[in-house]
């Protein structure tokens, strides 16, 4: 697992609800670098005041073993130097926040990649796009080098929840380059990233990308993908919420 943050909580969250046989047969590599803040609190569903001042990693960790998983930690960043050794898990769940550890995941030797990622400014905050790799697109494809999009002003909804104290602008807006999302548009980005996941061990299937927004389910589109045919299927549009 690749992030702690917003999403990759999520993440953890979900697998955390997975009915496993056995959770100590499982073990999670969670790499995070950062230490939990208080500004966390309302934005990431896992941490809570405990967790201020500590790594993200040894109280996620402390957490998934809670739940009898079996876990490893590591405190770098993720790189083009990283490269999963064949001794490591094969599977990859990203949930980070910057391009360039995105596009190194793809290409460090995981036997599947799933990545999460929100919106990138206040009128996209419910937005959520899953890339898996292999698929039909490479990364660089699907995440090509551009200029930073521009902050564009809160819509009235949002202003709304920011006004009756649902959310603060934290969880509304991009700050410092980074994309941050309220907790709901990742648990729903979570849900769809586990469960390809779980498709993809059940029967080799996955979708490699999946677009959709919570504002509007109908306007979901997927593709989907074959690792057995080692080829895609053709795209599936979802006229149904």
């Amino acid at each position: 697992m690749l992030g702690l943050g917003n999403l990759g909580q999520a993440a953890l969250w979900t697998i955390g609800l997975l009915p496993y046989v056995d959770t100590g047969a499982a073990t999670l590599v969670l790499q995070d670098t950062d230490v939990a803040e208080f500004g966390n609190l309302p934005i990431q569903i896992l941490t809570k005041p405990s967790w201020i001042g500590l790594k993200k990693t040894r109280s996620a960790a402390a957490w998934a073993e809670s739940l009898g998983f079996r876990t490893t930690i590591i405190e770098q960043r993720f790189s083009d130097n990283s490269t999963r050794a064949a001794t490591e898990p094969g599977l990859a769940i990203v949930g980070v926040d910057n391009l360039p550890a995105r596009r190194a995941a793809v290409g460090a030797n995981f036997d599947l990649v799933i990545d999460a990622g929100l919106g990138a400014s206040a009128t996209e905050v419910f937005d959520i796009r899953i890339h898996a790799f292999p698929g039909a697109r490479t990364a660089d494809r699907a995440w090509p080098v551009s200029d930073p999009p521009q902050e564009r002003p809160l819509n009235a909804g949002l202003k709304r929840l920011m006004e009756d104290g649902r959310i603060n602008k934290c969880g509304a807006v991009t700050i410092g380059d980074r994309s941050v999302g309220v907790p709901s548009t990742a648990v729903a980005a979570a849900a769809i990233q586990v469960a390809q996941a779980c498709r993809a061990v059940a029967d080799g299937r996955y979708c490699d990308l999946v677009d959709t927004t919570l504002v509007d389910c109908r306007r979901t589109s997927t593709h989907e993908f074959s690792l057995e045919r080692a080829g895609s299927i053709p795209s599936v549009e979802c006229r149904r919420p």
